[in-house]
């Protein structure tokens, strides 16, 4: 199997290259290459729709991970043409890639689809209204990757943390070492860590059968507020004054301009009843990154 992963030094798509190398012949995609990397990797601009053609039709994959995205919530508010550019255009370039090479998609989108109001969980039937920029571009990367390719899955995903790149998590864990005031906002979502992340995907993509569409929620079992994973951070490592140290504050007093959704945690319902179990709790996931972490 040829598997195509887009953003692939970002801090899902590493784990899921790391995964993915050991099964599969792999092709790393960024726009700064690894040297390190232990797979081959390519330059690969995904706004350039024939950067993203000439690689496809060199490779020939049987699948595209496309992790790719201009994330950060704030600089997206900041700059709408680039949030668009990346996130939808070209999702838009890799969908239709796909399409013309007859290669099956999974993208990656976001719990910023949604606008916080419920009180629950949110469902994949649930009907997407962003708040913000981020969300309203991954929106429309999400209708191209169901609008091109053959097989295609868009899996959205929430608060996750990881080794590759700074998080809320490892800010915390800084902030309680140092003996700072950790900042958490009471937002609601679904704290998952990449590496149980990336071994969904590779489940599901073993699953989806010939000529699917459709979305998938996926993060590790429960959920709770910022508030919540910072108090647990402190628990596990035995910080005796973490809750002295906390300091619980809003969006808008951290001066973020983009506004986001105050729930946005995740039902899992579909991955749960295609693989027969969900991922492991996000407090076990937790312990098992800041042990990682602080190897």
């Amino acid at each position: 199997m040829r598997i195509v992963v887009t953003g692939a030094t970002g801090m899902l798509g590493s784990d899921l290259c790391a995964l993915l190398a050991k099964q599969a012949s792999l092709l790393g995609w960024a726009r700064r290459i690894d040297d390190k990397a232990i797979f081959p990797m390519e330059p690969v601009d995904i706004t350039k729709r024939e950067s993203v053609v000439s690689s496809i039709q060199r490779f020939k994959p049987h699948w595209m991970i496309h992790c790719a995205a201009l994330s950060d919530v704030d600089v997206c508010e900041r700059e709408p043409l680039a949030a668009m550019e990346i996130n939808a255009t070209g999702t838009e370039n890799v969908a239709k890639a796909c399409r013309d090479a007859g290669a099956s998609l999974i993208s990656i989108s976001t719990d910023y689809v949604f606008d916080g109001k419920l009180s629950r969980p949110y469902r994949e039937e649930d009907l997407p209204h962003p708040v913000n920029v981020y969300g309203r571009s991954k929106l429309l990367a999400e209708e191209a990757s169901l609008s091109f390719p053959p097989r295609s899955a868009v899996v959205r995903v929430s608060g996750l943390f990881g080794i590759a790149r700074d998080n809320f998590v490892s800010s915390v864990k800084r902030a309680f070492l140092s003996g700072s005031k950790a900042m958490a906002v009471g937002h609601t979502y679904s704290p998952s860590y990449t590496k149980d992340i990336a071994q969904g995907i590779w489940s599901l993509l073993q699953k989806l059968p010939s000529g699917f569409r459709g979305t998938f929620h996926l993060s590790n079992a429960g959920g709770g507020s910022r508030v919540d994973v910072a108090l647990a951070i402190g628990e596990i490592l035995e910080f005796p004054n973490a809750e002295s140290l906390l300091a619980v504050t809003t969006w808008a007093a951290l001066g973020k301009p983009a506004p986001r959704p105050a729930n946005s945690q995740l039902e899992c319902r579909r991955f749960t009843e295609m693989l027969g179990t969900p991922l492991r709790p996000w407090k076990e996931a937790l312990r098992a990154f800041l042990r990682e972490e602080g190897s």
